[in-house]
């Protein structure tokens, strides 16, 4: 007989894990808190940093490290330490970044930077949004005073304007690898 100890499970989390009305639904919460008592384990791998996780997971305790940031960053929630980070080319981020915002001067620009703290770079109601939907703390500051140890860049615009506008289509990533 296979044992659950045997099993890892890996769970994405925006509209995977989370539901965009109530979080983790109870069921699930249920679930993982069974699966973990009868000896799986279980951990996720989000694009979210890991405030944002912690947050989204309340009391939802994690068997093994999870993979954040766009896999970034390996987090672990039982020790709050970085187990490895996967960072950005600085000078290349940045000139995507100059290069976005020539071309888009109504979009919002985040970078993720450290163990996961956000960066608000270039400020626009999205980056607001993004930072209340996922509960995070951020730091507003120019492109130069963010610290060194980049993980990820987020551009932020209205789904609904297009390129001729000054705004994107959707939200882009940069990440490594």
């Amino acid at each position: 007989m296979e044992r659950l100890s045997d099993y890892l499970v890996f769970c994405d989390m925006d509209n995977t894990l989370l539901t965009a009305k109530e979080g983790i639904p109870a069921c699930n919460r249920s679930v993982i808190r069974l699966f973990t008592a009868m000896g799986g384990r279980f951990t996720v791998a989000s694009g979210r940093p890991p405030e944002s996780i912690r947050a989204a997971l309340g009391d939802i305790e994690l068997s093994l490290p999870a993979i954040s940031c766009n896999g970034s960053l390996l987090y672990d929630f039982q020790t709050n330490r970085v187990l490895r980070r996967s960072c950005l080319n600085q000078e290349q981020a940045a000139a995507a970044i100059a290069d976005m915002l020539q071309k888009f001067p109504k979009i919002g620009v985040e970078v993720m930077a450290g163990a996961g703290e956000m960066y608000v770079v270039h400020a626009s109601s999205y980056t607001h949004a993004h930072q209340v939907d996922e509960h995070m703390e951020s730091v507003a500051c120019p492109l130069e005073n963010v610290p060194d140890g980049w993980l990820k860049v987020v551009f932020a615009g209205d789904p609904g304007n297009d390129p001729q506008s000054g705004t994107v289509r959707q939200n882009a990533v940069l990440w490594p690898g």
